[in-house]
């Protein structure tokens, strides 16, 4: 039978065991609690570049010569906007969907900045019906730089998946784009910048203190090859559009304890 000393000892053995690993089931952290929404500060930004020329040539057989025709231009256009720091609350979707942007009033950011367009677009004629056919010139007067103003949103398009949700008026009804027949875009897509999707985790919204999403996209056109009479036709245009949008979360202020 163990003696009363031998049953201490081991006593005070495990009593140390057990103390040895007490600091450890100390380490286990509390789960961080999932914010519901959150206010973000964000600076949203979208630029466009676009850049076109055009060269076409025709000759037929007239009169005592030949009886030309030229019609060519190239242009060019910039657009750079930028919105002031805006507060936009978000919130954590329900049964899974993604979350909300932009809750409230959804008036969006509203991105502001220089848009610049230059061009010119002629056709000349040439041969014994030159003076008869005076040279047509594409007026220039809305050419140049102007300011324009755009709403800009975020919707989500799929899982992951962000689009801008803004409509941008770029016409410039006598300043030359291209020509005015014959520019066909590839796939049939005409540029927007509704349709810059980008991809975008879900699982960053309410859950990262600063991020930004950004997304970018060219759209290619070129003209038909030559017909008939037509001897040359050349010329392409191409417009890209970019955006980004930097998520802050704005930090809850700690209210003072009043004496």
């Amino acid at each position: 039978m163990p003696s009363t000393s031998s049953i201490l000892s081991r006593s005070l053995c495990v009593l140390g065991a057990l103390a040895l690993l007490a600091p450890g089931a100390a380490v286990a952290k509390p789960k961080k609690k999932k914010l519901s929404e959150a206010t973000y500060t964000v600076i949203a930004r979208a630029n466009m570049k676009e850049q076109w020329q055009f060269l076409e040539r025709s000759e037929i057989d007239c009169l005592d010569g030949m009886c030309t025709t030229e019609t060519k231009g190239s242009g060019t256009a910039t657009m750079q906007l930028k919105a002031k720091p805006t507060k936009w609350l978000v919130m954590r979707g329900f049964n899974g969907r993604p979350p909300m942007i932009n809750v409230g009033t959804g008036e969006g950011a509203q991105l502001k900045g220089p848009y610049l367009r230059t061009g010119e677009l002629s056709t000349i004629h040439g041969g014994p019906w030159a003076d008869a056919n005076p040279p047509q010139i594409a007026p220039t007067t809305d050419c140049g730089n102007r300011s324009t103003t755009v709403d800009f949103n975020l919707a989500w398009e799929g899982k992951n998946k962000l689009r801008p949700s803004a409509i941008v008026d770029d016409m410039r009804e006598d300043c030359p784009d291209g020509p005015s027949t014959g520019l066909e875009w590839d796939n049939d897509e005409s540029p927007s910048l509704f349709d810059v999707v980008t991809q975008a985790a879900q699982s960053k919204f309410l859950s990262t203190k600063q991020f930004t999403v950004s997304g970018t996209k060219t759209w290619h056109a070129s003209v038909n090859p030559p017909t008939g009479s037509y001897t040359l036709r050349s010329g392409e245009k191409t417009v890209t559009w970019s955006w980004s949008v930097t998520f802050q979360m704005d930090s809850k202020k700690k209210k003072k304890n009043r004496r």
